[in-house]
């Protein structure tokens, strides 16, 4: 059975509850100018014109019906009970959206609610190019009863709030410390897949994307799910968190809370974007490097840069390098460094290959656990040059930013970067608040130019701070740590 409401104008029909059973069920608020295939749920054509309103409550019961929504204003409810699908034209506004007992909504486009959306039992799917956008800024504007959302969630979350907001189910939250400005942060789960870059075992079958338009501390709530797991004991999790411009997860301590299924971060830093999983304590993720940097000193040495943010069972480092004649790493005799365990704190390493016949070369870094565990970072290529021809270092093209040296520091530290082409770059320096603290640098920048600016924090208190490279569009950002 196809039934199809055509809506000229504004629909007048308020309080009505319309039921469907098994079947495709049309809402069309157009002027005629529109149609759908009739053989399949999809709407064929966009709407011309501006957005109508539907005032009537819409109610859809069985469980195979699917819901054909047009680009309009809804302004009273749409209850969704044990309904599969709802496809929309367009971006659709829904005053109110109940969602109970599905087995699995999927939404095709983007959705915008600006009453409440309140889900009490089963699953709302929306891809990866659809989102849900909750445009009030009071707590109960998304009210997750039971249930959970398997996409993108978008919020706004007012100035100075401490109250809790809740995301893609009962348990994934964000409790703001009340120190943020108006803040939109967006949480996508991702559920039933392992995080990027971890092995079978390391990490649970669900990993979070976190984005804010500022900077915004508090506790963040992280659920599962126990058929997630994985084969990790509950009681072995914690939360590890993959940040801008990292190349490795990084561990984040966290209260477990087994009853419920969720791990809470207190001081989490939601800032820019951000991947978020649970993992394996004792069978940990790699370690996070902060920068990783090679280039030529001396004329035929090769000086290796490096840094991590933290590190977890880290026995140490070898260097290996390949010719660009051949596909194999081997590793560069003698070139050992030693790690630093188990620690939170960021920490730098440095280590030159002299001697290196000319050629052009890759480097990369063999990173061992102290289980005997092997990782893998990325190759940086360098090129060395005849003596005879070139008689100065050669400078990195690429943009990059390193991490200051030393780190912790007290209390002046040096930033160097470089750029892949010349324009207006800023390197500003942050604090924890997204305040601006200091600009070290402000002009054109060129490619296969070294610059370093000091940075003198002996005006400002202890704690974290950011800095931030930003050339032609692209964009770096990283921290550090004064410590007086």
């Amino acid at each position: 059975m196809r039934t199809v409401y055509t809506l000229i104008g504004l629909l007048l029909i308020s309080c009505v509850s319309i039921a469907v059973s098994q079947s495709d069920y049309y809402v069309d608020p157009s002027n005629g100018n529109d149609a759908w295939d009739g053989l399949s749920p999809t709407y064929v054509s966009g709407l011309a014109g501006p957005k109508a309103t539907v005032t009537a409550t819409i109610t859809v019961a069985d469980t195979n019906d699917v819901l054909h929504l047009a680009d309009a204003v809804y302004s009273e409810s749409v209850v969704f009970d044990k309904s599969l699908a709802m496809r929309c034209g367009g971006n659709p506004s829904f005053q109110n959206l109940t969602v109970t007992n599905n087995s699995n909504l999927s939404l095709n486009t983007s959705i915008e609610v600006t009453g409440s959306l309140t889900l009490n039992g089963g699953l709302i799917t929306n891809y990866w190019n659809s989102q849900i956008v909750i445009t009030g800024t009071s707590p109960s504007a998304l009210n997750i009863i039971s249930g959970s959302i398997n996409g993108r969630v978008v919020r706004t979350i007012p100035a100075n709030s401490t109250e809790s907001f809740q995301f893609t189910d009962i348990n994934t939250v964000l409790i703001p410390d009340g120190t943020q400005p108006t803040t939109v942060v967006s949480v996508s789960a991702v559920q039933g897949e392992q995080p990027p870059y971890v092995t079978q075992g390391q990490a649970i079958n669900r990993y979070y994307y976190v984005w804010s338009s500022n900077s915004i501390s508090g506790s963040l709530w992280l659920s599962y799910d126990e058929s997630e797991l994985n084969g990790i004991s509950e009681n072995d999790l914690t939360p590890y968190c993959w940040t801008p411009g990292a190349t490795q997860w990084r561990a984040f301590g966290g209260v477990l809370n087994a009853a419920d299924n969720y791990v809470a971060i207190g001081g989490a830093p939601v800032d820019n974007w951000s991947k978020w999983t649970l993992g394996s304590l004792s069978n940990p993720l790699p370690i996070q490097l902060a920068n990783f940097s090679a280039f030529v000193s001396n004329e035929s040495d090769v000086q290796l840069n490096w840094g991590t943010i933290s590190e977890t069972n880290n026995y140490g480092f070898y260097i290996q390098q390949r010719h660009s004649s051949s596909n194999e790493f081997v590793d560069v005799s003698n070139s050992f460094v030693q790690g630093h365990g188990t620690t939170l704190e960021p920490q730098d390493y440095s280590w030159t290959h002299t001697g290196v016949p000319v050629g052009i070369y890759y480097y990369r870094l063999k990173q061992v656990d102290l289980n005997g565990t092997i990782h893998f970072s990325d190759g940086r290529e360098v090129t060395v040059l005849s003596p005879t021809s070139v008689g100065e270092r050669q400078t990195p093209t690429a943009f990059n930013l390193a991490q200051n040296y030393p780190n912790p520091f007290n209390p002046s530290t040096q930033i160097q970067f470089t750029v892949d082409k010349a324009g207006y770059t800023t390197l500003t320096v942050f604090d924890v608040l997204g305040r601006q603290a200091e600009i070290l640098f402000a002009g054109t920048a060129e490619p296969g130019k070294l610059y370093s600016a000091n940075f003198d924090a002996s005006h400002l208190t202890n704690g974290t701070y950011f800095y931030k490279l930003a050339n032609g569009g692209q964009t770096s950002l990283k921290k550090m740590l004064l410590l007086k």
